[in-house]
């Protein structure tokens, strides 16, 4: 895995404010902790690694024309930022530890989620698509339900799985 250098990070800032695909800067680079709000990323498959406190705020994630173009699995991705992202074409975040990640106000409806840990996440006003097959196995946390049941007069009460 390559290190985020400053001469990196001075050619992403510079291709993001282009707004250039960035994908083949960030292949194979350590993105704990790296800002890369408003960013164009067509392409990027992350397997095993750990990229928590990376800042996908605002960014446009994947491609449509492509099969599966960005996916995030067995990783662990504490603390990420997703604020307003959009995800585009299909998009997997599978396996992952993705506790405290904020998805408030992202599209997230293209994503498939099964078997990660969402506790203590933030999803207001996030697009999420909520079915059998999209929740196999996923943590969500109850504030999720609590802010989505508000407005609707319900109470769901959900039964938190056993580990």
């Amino acid at each position: 895995m390559l290190p985020y250098t400053n001469i990196l990070k001075t050619k992403i800032d510079t291709a993001i404010k282009n707004g250039l695909d960035i994908s083949s800067l960030v292949e194979n680079v350590d993105l704990r902790n790296v800002n890369l709000s408003r960013a164009i990323i067509k392409k990027l498959n992350v397997r095993d690694r750990d990229i928590s406190g990376c800042n996908f705020s605002n960014c446009v994630l994947g491609d449509e024309n492509a099969k599966l173009s960005f996916s995030l699995i067995h990783c662990k991705m504490n603390h990420c930022n997703f604020e307003g992202a959009r995800f585009v074409g299909i998009s997997w975040i599978r396996d992952c530890d993705a506790k405290f990640c904020n998805f408030s106000n992202a599209d997230v409806s293209k994503v498939s989620y099964a078997n990660t840990n969402f506790d203590g996440g933030r999803f207001c006003g996030a697009i999420i698509k909520i079915g059998t097959k999209e929740v196999s196995g996923v943590s969500f946390p109850q504030s999720l339900f609590d802010d989505l049941c508000q407005n609707w007069g319900i109470k769901l009460i959900a039964e938190k799985r056993k580990e």
